[in-house]
């Protein structure tokens, strides 16, 4: 099998497919050595038809553009990219780079990225803030579970930030207990059981997210335990007619409605932080 037959049967592949490992072009090209048909990746490489990965290669098109008029262009202006780690990530950011189109970070900065969205930090720490004012109204002593995605830049932001913000105005003690939920249901749940079980003095929970401080409330209102929860969140749709009857997000500097608790929370800022109350027993 020649060059240019292999090179054809490579890019074959990928169009059935959109990803393709050395194993597989292998089998294809019966007899040809790996050295040999990686270097023969080099030259669609080069002319922006495929991105070497390591183990295999990638198509170029693997967001095709919906068919448009003829004549006009069917690759992609800009790239809107979620701070996801590995492979896959740093493949989609080199197809960008070979395109010379526009990387748009998401939820977090990015290097090589425009990055469009809150600040995580300062709108956690105006949160933190407002939430050790709320408690200090309320008890002499604060344990804050702070339930965090330890494996994304802004998550983590949201989580120091509001520990920050809380530590500036609440006048009290103060005991942090910080568990990593994962950005997954199950671990969440299952390290919320976990904290209440050996913390049952835990007053106030921050989760990074809509999904996360819902299910933490959920495990603290099955345990019994009367807590106040707060969220960087509200992103999800009808996230407020899916939450309890005390939450509700806010939206830009404004109050939040007074809870069914018959409390009253402080004005906040973007990223839309969201006020949850379990439900008093």
């Amino acid at each position: 099998m020649i060059a240019k037959e292999r090179e054809e049967t490579i890019l074959s592949l990928l169009g059935e497919r959109g990803t393709v490992s050395m194993l597989s072009i292998m089998a294809k090209c019966d007899g040809v050595s790996a050295v040999t048909l990686r270097r023969d990746l080099s030259r669609p490489e080069r002319l922006g038809k495929l991105s070497r990965t390591r183990g295999g290669a990638v198509g170029a098109r693997l967001f095709p553009a919906p068919p448009g008029p003829k004549g006009v262009s069917q690759e992609f202006d800009a790239l809107i990219l979620p701070p996801v780690k590995g492979q896959w990530g740093h493949t989609l950011r080199q197809q960008v780079a070979r395109r010379r189109a526009v990387l748009i970070a998401e939820s977090a900065p990015q290097v090589g990225g425009i990055y469009l969205g809150p600040r995580n930090l300062d709108g956690a720490r105006a949160l933190g803030r407002a939430a050790g004012t709320e408690q200090a109204a309320k008890r002499a002593r604060a344990e804050v579970l702070l339930v965090a995605l330890e494996g994304l830049p802004n998550t983590r932001e949201r989580v120091e930030g509001f520990s920050a913000g809380y530590t500036e105005t609440f006048p009290g003690d103060i005991v942090f207990h910080r568990v990593d939920g994962r950005g997954l249901l199950r671990e969440v749940i299952r390290q919320a059981t976990d904290a209440f079980a050996a913390h049952p003095a835990i007053s106030v929970i921050f989760g990074v997210n809509d999904h996360t401080i819902l299910s933490a409330l959920d495990v603290a209102e099955r345990t019994g335990l009367r807590v106040d929860g707060y969220s960087v969140g509200g992103e999800a749709a009808g996230f407020s007619t899916r939450s309890p009857p005390a939450v509700r997000s806010a939206r830009s500097w404004r109050s939040f409605p007074r809870s069914s608790a018959g409390s009253q929370s402080t004005p906040c800022v973007a990223p839309c932080p969201a006020r949850a109350t379990s439900p008093r027993r």
